[in-house]
């Protein structure tokens, strides 16, 4: 293939990875979880923990938004409690068993964090994904309170972090980007036909591209109140982050894929 039309393929395929992002799931499933599930279940939504952080102008740094968390901790919630509806579960939302509590909502999204690192030490021992069931974990009997026991079968609770960059950095970065691939463009064309350039075009192209600072990563469990086993766990890692509170529901949808039966 002629060099240019290298040049337009890379550039295509490059632009693709970069806008559309990079979604994977790692989904895990208990043996028995289909007849656990064959009737509809009372499934709690403990209050999710997002930490969203927004990136500082011209600065590697980047700060706690609470709005954006808390947009998209009810956004997520929304999407998964729709989501279960489809399939007839009975959901309690977690501004209604917030109630049922001494500490009210803040001891449900605290039980949420809790319960969710149940599963690391799991997850990191199959950091390659080798295994397809949930690890046997407990919870133990004095974690879940007795309150949520009494109330619902299943409870899920969800946590993750996320990276955003502003309209205003992005433009910036494109700004730079380009300014720089401009720059450097005679060299990369002359690699074409003389040797020597190529080492110095090579380094100089793939130094001055600054990749997106963007990403997500949400993880979600779902437990069995009676036995206080763990039945399903996924995790959701994207180099693109969700723009409204349509695509953030649909988070919601596909971190329960292997959990529910509709189709989406």
């Amino acid at each position: 293939m002629p060099f240019f039309g290298r040049m337009i393929v890379s550039l295509a395929i490059a632009l693709v990875c970069i806008f559309s992002g990079c979604a994977t799931t790692h989904p895990r499933r208990a043996p028995n979880l289909d007849g656990l599930i064959a009737k509809p279940k009372r499934i709690a939504l403990l209050r999710p923990k997002i930490d969203a952080r927004v990136k500082y102008i011209d600065t590697p740094e980047f700060f706690y938004s609470a709005s954006r968390a808390g947009q998209w901790e009810a956004m997520v919630t929304t999407g998964m409690r729709r989501s279960l509806e489809m399939d007839g579960h009975e959901i309690f939302h977690y501004l209604e068993i917030g109630k049922l509590l001494p500490g009210g909502e803040r001891e449900l999204k605290g039980l949420g964090v809790r319960l969710t690192r149940l599963t690391e030490p799991a997850i990191e021992a199959d950091a390659d994904y080798a295994k397809k069931s949930v690890p046997k974990l407990s919870t133990g009997e004095s974690l879940i309170p007795k309150q949520l026991k009494e109330k619902v079968d299943f409870i899920v609770a969800i946590k993750g972090r996320s990276k955003i960059e502003t309209i205003k950095e992005f433009y910036a970065r494109w700004t730079r980007n380009i300014g720089f691939n401009l720059m450097t463009f005679p060299i990369t064309a002359a690699s074409a036909f003389i040797p020597v350039p190529l080492p110095i075009s090579v380094t100089i192209s793939t130094s001055l591209f600054e990749p997106s600072p963007e990403d997500i990563f949400v993880s979600v469990i779902i437990i069995d109140v009676k036995t206080r086993e763990i039945v399903y766990q996924n995790d959701y890692f994207s180099t693109s982050i969700p723009s409204d509170d349509e695509e953030l529901q649909e988070l919601g949808f596909d971190l329960l894929e292997d959990f529910t039966k509709h189709d989406d």
